[in-house]
């Protein structure tokens, strides 16, 4: 089967002065990001109906968006039965019938973004992208890391050649003690295997440095820790007493620091970030979560990549450094160093203000579905299947992560292609 390199075609939104037209389906975090979005630039996106099994936030989402009644639907299967009634749909649920829905709004063609379907195994998110290719539509997946002012200006730095070819990328990600309670407890609702952690924390990292590094990546090591016993008392000295004449007196019930009773005993009774949460707050770690993800990468000439996830660090942060021929860049989310070879100069470099704007309240969010929308808007085909295929490349690699982690051996990325799929992934 020959690879599918459908396009979108070459005319735009029949006008471009009208809104995009979008379905939202889900009315959780995502779903009110979104709806915030189409207040803030009703010239940009209107929602004409609304999809959610909760009747509150369902009416509550209808009424802030003013829609009838009929728009307005418990199950994402109504919106389906009826004749399309927008340009896209927005799937930000997380159950089990996401890869369904995909299928059957590609075939109705709905332009489709899809929010973090990490609950879709690799042959399926295959699937939905031929659908979505072979029915010419735009699909995009929500990993809007990419999407943030600092990343975006990270790549037209290192597309302008300013820092030569890229001869290595180091990315870290931290994420602070403090946030492990919740994380844990999220990663335990969506998933009772440990083994898929890759997965569900590093996709958005993986993808960035194959976006930033733009280059097929053939090779893949992996090795990561896992917490034993991180809430166990400390056996320091100090702590103790066994060797100073004033200890530190803590509390029995504070000993365990990724407990929420520990993180969050100054805050007033009544309040805990775990509250919307369907299942209370782990306490002590009931769930495995690695300590820590080593992994490497090789792509075409040479080039290498490190991505290291750390848990439990001081604060949760993202940094990445660019090693180039003629320069090196330093972003840390908020602003981009970069140094010159040639002049022996540092210069501090700030993405755009209303880039900035974005970022400081959605993390990249807007971006992503300013983005989606243009490629609506223009029928801009390198944006449309192809976002679908850098998604699922990055899928490819993730999971030869965790083959090689598993394995303990350096995975050949082209042989886990020619696996999965065949000869139908040439094109990646």
């Amino acid at each position: 089967m020959a690879p599918l390199q459908a396009s979108l075609g070459t005319s735009p939104h029949s006008n471009p002065h009208t809104p995009i037209t979008v379905c939202l389906v889900g009315a959780g975090t995502w779903g009110s990001t979104y709806h915030t979005f189409a207040l803030k630039y009703p010239h940009l996106m209107k929602i004409v109906a609304v999809v959610s099994p909760v009747k509150f936030r369902r009416n509550t989402l209808a009424q802030r968006l003013d829609l009838p009644s009929e728009r307005v639907f418990s199950d994402w299967r109504e919106l389906a039965s009826l004749p399309k009634i927008a340009d896209a749909v927005l799937i930000t649920t997380s159950d089990s019938s996401v890869y369904e829905a995909c299928m059957l709004f590609a075939q109705l063609k709905y332009h489709i973004l899809l929010e973090e379907p990490h609950d879709i195994d690799i042959q399926k998110c295959h699937a939905i992208v031929e659908a979505a290719a072979q029915n010419s539509v735009v699909f995009s997946v929500g990993n809007s890391i990419r999407y943030t002012s600092c990343n975006r200006t990270l790549k037209k730095i290192v597309d302008s050649g300013s820092i030569g070819e890229i001869m290595s990328i180091q990315h870290l990600e931290k994420i602070g003690f403090q946030s492990l309670p919740y994380s844990i407890t999220k990663s335990s609702r969506r998933h009772q295997d440990s083994s898929l952690a890759l997965v569900t924390k590093n996709i958005d990292g993986i993808e960035l440095v194959s976006w930033l590094m733009d280059s097929p990546c053939r090779k893949i090591s992996a090795f990561g820790n896992m917490f034993q016993n991180a809430n166990k008392k400390s056996e320091c000295a100090f702590l103790t007493g066994k060797s100073c004449a004033n200890p530190v007196v803590i509390q029995e019930s504070r000993w365990a620091p990724y407990s929420s009773d520990s993180l969050y005993y100054d805050i007033p009774t009544g309040f805990s970030p775990f509250n919307h949460l369907a299942t209370p707050a782990p306490s002590p770690l009931e769930t495995d979560i690695y300590k820590n993800h080593v992994v490497n990468m090789e792509f075409d000439e040479g080039k290498t990549c490190s991505f290291t996830l750390i848990s439990g660090g001081l604060e949760t942060s993202r940094t990445t450094r660019i090693f180039g021929t003629l320069g090196e860049l330093e972003c840390d989310g908020n602003v981009i160093r970069q140094f010159d070879f040639l002049t022996r100069r540092s210069e501090l470099i700030r993405p755009d203000v209303d880039a900035a704007e974005q970022a400081a309240d959605h993390d990249g969010d807007y971006g992503l579905i300013e983005e989606f929308l243009e490629n609506i808007r223009w029928g801009r085909g390198q944006w449309g299947p192809e976002h679908g295929f850098e998604e699922l490349r990055s899928r490819m690699y993730v999971l030869a992560a965790e083959q090689a982690q598993a394995s303990g051996s350096v995975v050949n990325v082209d042989d886990c292609r020619t696996k999965w799929f065949g000869d139908v992934m040439e094109v990646y």
